[in-house]
C-alpha cells in the first residue's frame, strides 16, 4: 500500500505543473500534436516546453515520434486518459 500512495503521491506532483497538465489536456484534445503546434496554445518558451515534456516522458505519461526534424507527441498512459477526461473537460 505504501509504494502505491508513494507513486499517486509522484504522478500528482508531476501533474501539478500547469504548463504539464495543460500539455496533456491539449494532446488528449487534439490527439498526437507537434512541438510547433503545442507551442501554439502556450505562454511558455519552446525550451520550457521541452524540459517538461522530458518530464512527461521520463513518467512514460506520453510519447512521441520523429518525422525529420520535428517531434510528435502523444499520451502513452491510459490512466493520464482518465484523468485528463475529468480534469481538462471544460466547465459549464
Amino acid at each position: 500500500m505504501h509504494e502505491k500512495a508513494a507513486e499517486a503521491a509522484d504522478l500528482l506532483r508531476l501533474l501539478s505543473n500547469e504548463h504539464r497538465l495543460l500539455t496533456l489536456c491539449l494532446l488528449l484534445e487534439h490527439g498526437e500534436m507537434s512541438v510547433m503546434a503545442l507551442l501554439e496554445h502556450m505562454p511558455i518558451s519552446q525550451s520550457a516546453l521541452s524540459q517538461h515534456l522530458s518530464k512527461l516522458r521520463a513518467a512514460e505519461l506520453v510519447t512521441f515520434r520523429r518525422d525529420a526534424q520535428v517531434l510528435y507527441y502523444s499520451i502513452q498512459n491510459e490512466a493520464i486518459t482518465k484523468i485528463g477526461r475529468a480534469t481538462c473537460r471544460e466547465r459549464v
